[in-house]
């Protein structure tokens, strides 16, 4: 076999390609036996250890039902996210997916449109159905955090569990039956699963990937150069059969009660936000009483490397830009028509730089230390803080001096001791976050 390179060429050029699909035995064939080549497998490959599952019990049921929220910017890893998601699913009819796509339906990104194509015809019986989406124009793009109160408001169905991931991910088989055991073992009335997923990286292929299966637990890094309290991943050493208690909230994966959209929904208006996104969805539902867990071992995978178009990049292009595209530029879905650039609040400030200076505030208020309850009770409401804990509770439990901006020396641990985690090259894909 020989790399594969393209080289320049100034004409135009065609390529062939197909796949060979063979079985290497570890010894030599018995006389007169076949040696034809195998048909590709029938069912989808993954290249990931099937999570094993504690009780027989969970059976397939509309109750446990599990919405899945997306947010995708020009992405060409969704739609093999989608497809590994149902095919590694243990019961993949009960679970419905949102997408919010920032993409252009015509021109560079039709390639995504035409994977999609492919993927629904690939799904199991009954589950193109079950997706929903919406689409903006990436210029129109206010940011994951609008995306994602659009996907709470315009896409969810009323499902009983909420899984929340980025679009670019990929599944241990039986990670939803995973989950929802891991939800009821966690020993909370109000259990939220998070965590850092552990690196895949391409090829994704049968055979051809090592993939870490022992858990990440979130704990504080440091704060930035805007006062925003930062956070990073660390390995642990081994898996463990139950969830761990985890400091902090990540929003590449959160699996919950939908009660959680409720409660703590997304708040749109935080514009051209990043880091600060966790943050405040952390204070928040801390505050209305939710507790966070690890799960005790991988149950998914994230792409670390950001070799893609970014909501970045684009933000960068037109950061002093004030006139978003047209509704008829912005708005497209398969389940109606949405003015997404009202509904994302791209066109409310003068430029994405104030709205990112409004956020960053907006973020930074509710993590700001507090001498008194008045204070605090400003600071409730539908996107505010909850009444069911204090916001100083919140920081003496991750390890963190708020008043003075400083991170403990014992929140590194997370609770855990410190012989606990593991050390060794993972370490810096889950940290490049918090750079």
């Amino acid at each position: 076999l020989a790399e594969h390179s393209v080289q320049p060429a100034f004409a135009e050029r065609w390529a062939i390609t197909c796949w060979v699909y063979a079985r290497f035995d570890a010894g030599p064939s018995e006389p007169g036996e076949s040696t034809a080549l195998p048909l590709p497998p029938e069912r989808y490959a993954s290249p990931a250890r099937p999570l094993q599952l504690q009780s027989n019990e969970l059976q397939e049921a509309g109750e446990d039902s599990i919405f899945v929220s997306i947010v995708s910017y020009r992405d060409s890893e969704t739609w093999p996210t989608i497809e590994d998601m149902y095919h590694t699913a243990a019961f993949p009819r009960r679970v419905h997916v949102g997408i919010v796509w920032q993409i252009r339906e015509h021109g560079e990104d039709e390639g995504i449109l035409r994977i999609g194509r492919r993927v629904c015809k690939s799904l199991p019986q009954g589950c193109e159905a079950n997706i929903r989406s919406l689409s903006v124009h990436p210029e129109a793009a206010a940011g994951p955090v609008p995306a994602r109160a659009a996907a709470q408001t315009s896409l969810y169905g009323g499902e009983r569990y909420y899984l929340q991931i980025d679009s670019h991910m990929r599944f241990r088989p039986n990670w939803d039956a995973f989950l929802v055991e891991q939800l009821r073992a966690c020993g909370s009335a109000k259990p939220i699963l998070t965590a850092y997923p552990a690196p895949y990286d391409h090829p994704y292929a049968s055979g051809g990937a090592v993939l870490e299966t022992r858990p990440t637990l979130l704990v504080p890094s440091h704060f930035d150069q805007n006062g925003l309290l930062r956070q990073r991943g660390r390995l642990l050493k081994e898996t463990r059969r139950t969830p761990i208690r985890s400091p902090l909230w990540a929003a590449g994966f959160s699996f919950s009660s939908a009660q959680l959209l409720r409660e703590v929904p997304y708040d749109e208006s935080l514009a051209q936000l990043f880091f600060g996104e966790e943050m405040s969805i952390a204070i928040r539902a801390f505050t209305h009483g939710w507790d966070f867990f690890a799960p005790g071992e991988q149950v998914l995978y994230h792409l670390w490397k950001r070799d893609r178009p970014t909501f970045w990049e684009q933000n960068r292009a037109n950061r002093q830009s004030s006139n978003p595209p047209t509704r008829n530029e912005t708005s497209s879905s398969r389940v109606g028509k949405y003015n997404l650039s009202s509904l994302l609040r791209t066109g409310e400030c003068a430029s994405r730089q104030e709205a990112h200076a409004r956020s960053v505030a907006k973020v930074l208020q509710l993590l700001e230390a507090t001498n008194g309850a008045e204070e605090e009770d400003t600071l409730q409401g539908a996107h505010l803080l909850g009444i069911a804990r204090a916001r100083s509770d919140f920081f003496q439990s991750i390890g963190v001096d708020a008043e003075a901006r400083t991170v403990l020396h014992e929140a590194e641990h997370g609770g855990q001791r410190p012989d606990a985690f593991a050390s060794n090259g993972l370490r810096s894909c889950l940290e490049a976050i918090a750079a």
